[in-house]
C-alpha cells in the first residue's frame, strides 16, 4: 500500500514536471516562430527593395511556402528546435563578425557617387587651373613688352630732354611784341592799331621805322593842349616841351615820390591839382614845369598796362577812388605789424615758412592753402632764399625800394591775388544781378542786393573793393 501511494506522489510529480517542460517548450516554441516571423519579414522587406516588383512577389511567395513546412516540423520537434537555435546564434555570431571586419576593412572608403563627384569637381579644379595658367602666361608675356615698351619710351623722354635743354640754350624766345608799345609815341593802344594782323617781320619794320626813323618833331617835342578850361588843369600850357622818353622805372620812381609827398602834405585837394602844386613847388621854370608834367601823362599813357602806373592813372582821371591806392598799403602795413608780433612773441629775429603760413591764414581766412604757399614761394623768391629749409627777414620782405613796394614778388602776389579776387567778386555781383550790358544803370538798391547775395557777411577788404568807382561808358579827366 506504501509503494502504491509512493508510485503515486512520483507520477504527480513527473507529471507537474512534464506539464513544466512542456510549458517550457510551447513558449520557446513560440519564441522561436515569433523570430522566424521576424526573419522571414526582414528577407522579404530586403529582397522587396533589392529585386524588382514583378519577380520579387512570387519568389517571396514560394520562399514562404517553402519554410510554412519546416516551422511546423520545428513546433513538433523540440530537439530539432533546439539544433536550430544553436546553429541560429552562431549564425548571428558570424555575421556580427564578419559585419565587424567589413566595418574595419571598409572604414576609409567612400560611396561610388561621392567618389564621382569628387573626381568631377577635381576635373574642373584642373580645367580652371589650365586656364588661368594660359593667362597668366599671356599676362607675363605682355608685362614683359611693356617693360620693353617702357625703356624706349624712357630712352626717348631723355632725349627729347636733352635736346630741349639744347634748343633752351642755342634758341632764343619768341618776342614779347606788346611790350613794344612802351617805347613808341601812342602807346600800348597805338602799338596795337599799327601792328593788328602784321607779320613779325612787318612788325619788326614798324618798331625800327618807330624808334630810328627820321626824328621829327612829333617824336622829340610836346605841344601843349592850350589853356581853355576844358584841357584839365595840370595840362594847360601852350608851348613846345622836350620828349625825355621816361621809361617804365623812371615813371615808377617819379610817381611813388608824387604818394609820398601827397600822403606827407595834401590828402584833400585832387589828384590833377596836385599833380601841378607837385612839379610848381620843384621847378620855378613853368617850361621845366609842364615839360615833366606832359612827359609823366605821356608817358603813363603808354604804360598804362603797368599795375602800378595803371592805378595812378586812373586815379588821375577820376576812374578809380583814391582809396584803392591806400587800402592795399594799410593791409601791407598790418600785415608787416602781425609778422613782427608774430617775431616777439616766438622770441626770433626771422620768421619760418611755417609762421608765414599761419599769419597769411589769420590775416586772409578767405585764401586757399595753394594761395597762401604761393605768396610764401614769392616772399623767398623776393629774399633769395629756400622757404622750405632757411627763415625770412621780415624787415628785408618789407623794404621800400625808390620804385615803391609794389615791385616786390612778394607784394606782386598779394596784389595779383587781390585783382582776381575783385574780379570774381564784381562778376559774382554782375551776375547775381543780371547786368550784361555795360551801358544798363544799375541803382543802389540793385547793387546792395548783389553784394547781399555775393557774400552775406561781407567784411571790410571787400567793403574797400566796394567803393572802387568806374566809369563804364569812358572818363574824363578831371577839371577845376
Amino acid at each position: 500500500m506504501r509503494e502504491k501511494s509512493c508510485l503515486t506522489e512520483t507520477v504527480a510529480k513527473l507529471r507537474a514536471d512534464l506539464e513544466e517542460s512542456n510549458g517550457k517548450i510551447n513558449g520557446l516554441r513560440h519564441e522561436l516562430l515569433d523570430c522566424e516571423e521576424r526573419e522571414i519579414r526582414r528577407i522579404v522587406n530586403q529582397r522587396r527593395q533589392n529585386i524588382e516588383p514583378s519577380s520579387g512577389g512570387a519568389k517571396e511567395t514560394k520562399m514562404v511556402r517553402r519554410q510554412a513546412p519546416q516551422s511546423r516540423r520545428l513546433l513538433e520537434d523540440p530537439v530539432l528546435m533546439n539544433i536550430c537555435l544553436e546553429r541560429a546564434r552562431k549564425d548571428l555570431s558570424t555575421a556580427h563578425r564578419k559585419i565587424a571586419e567589413l566595418e574595419d576593412t571598409f572604414r576609409e572608403v567612400v560611396p561610388k557617387w561621392e567618389l564621382e563627384r569628387l573626381e568631377n569637381r577635381h576635373q574642373a579644379f584642373e580645367r580652371e587651373y589650365r586656364n588661368l595658367s594660359q593667362e597668366f602666361e599671356a599676362l607675363s608675356k605682355e608685362h614683359e613688352a611693356l617693360k620693353v615698351n617702357f625703356e624706349v619710351v624712357r630712352e626717348q623722354k631723355n632725349s627729347l630732354r636733352d635736346r630741349c635743354k639744347i634748343l633752351a640754350h642755342t634758341n632764343t624766345p619768341r618776342p614779347d611784341w606788346s611790350k613794344c608799345g612802351q617805347f613808341i609815341q601812342g602807346g600800348v593802344q597805338r602799338w596795337r592799331d599799327i601792328t593788328a594782323k602784321k607779320s613779325s617781320e612787318d612788325r619788326l619794320t614798324i618798331l625800327l621805322s618807330e624808334l630810328c626813323g627820321v626824328a621829327s618833331a612829333e617824336n622829340d617835342y610836346f605841344v601843349g593842349q592850350g589853356t581853355d578850361p576844358s584841357v584839365p588843369v595840370f595840362l594847360r600850357y601852350k608851348g613846345k616841351m622836350k620828349n625825355r622818353k621816361l621809361g617804365r622805372r623812371e615813371v615808377s620812381i617819379l610817381i611813388n615820390d608824387i604818394w609820398k609827398s601827397r600822403m606827407a602834405s595834401d590828402m584833400g585837394t585832387p589828384m590833377g591839382e596836385y599833380v601841378l602844386k607837385y612839379f610848381s613847388e620843384r621847378y620855378h621854370i613853368s617850361l621845366l614845369r609842364y615839360e615833366w608834367i606832359y612827359n609823366l601823362y605821356y608817358a603813363c599813357q603808354r604804360l598804362v598796362y603797368d599795375d602800378q602806373i595803371g592805378l595812378f592813372w586812373n586815379i588821375l582821371w577820376g576812374n578809380v577812388v583814391e582809396e584803392a591806392y591806400h587800402a592795399p598799403r594799410k593791409e601791407f602795413v598790418l600785415l608787416k605789424r602781425m609778422m613782427e608780433m608774430r617775431m616777439e612773441d616766438k622770441k626770433i629775429n626771422a620768421l619760418l615758412a611755417q609762421d608765414l603760413m599761419d599769419v597769411m591764414d589769420v590775416m586772409y581766412p578767405q585764401k586757399s592753402n595753394r594761395d597762401i604757399e604761393n605768396i610764401v614761394y614769392a616772399a623767398g623768391k623776393q629774399l633769395g632764399i629756400d622757404p622750405s629749409t632757411e627763415a625770412f627777414d621780415v624787415a628785408k620782405l618789407f623794404a621800400q625800394t625808390e620804385e615803391g613796394w609794389e615791385r616786390g614778388d612778394f607784394a606782386r602776389e598779394l596784389a595779383r591775388q587781390t585783382k582776381q579776387e575783385i574780379t570774381e567778386f564784381g562778376k559774382g555781383i554782375l551776375h547775381s544781378i543780371n547786368i550784361h550790358d555795360k551801358t544798363s544803370e544799375v541803382t543802389v538798391e540793385m547793387l546792395k542786393k548783389g553784394f547781399m547775395e555775393v557774400d552775406e557777411d561781407i567784411r571790410a577788404p571787400e567793403s574797400a573793393y566796394a567803393a572802387l568807382k568806374v566809369d563804364l561808358q569812358g572818363s574824363r579827366p578831371q577839371q577845376s
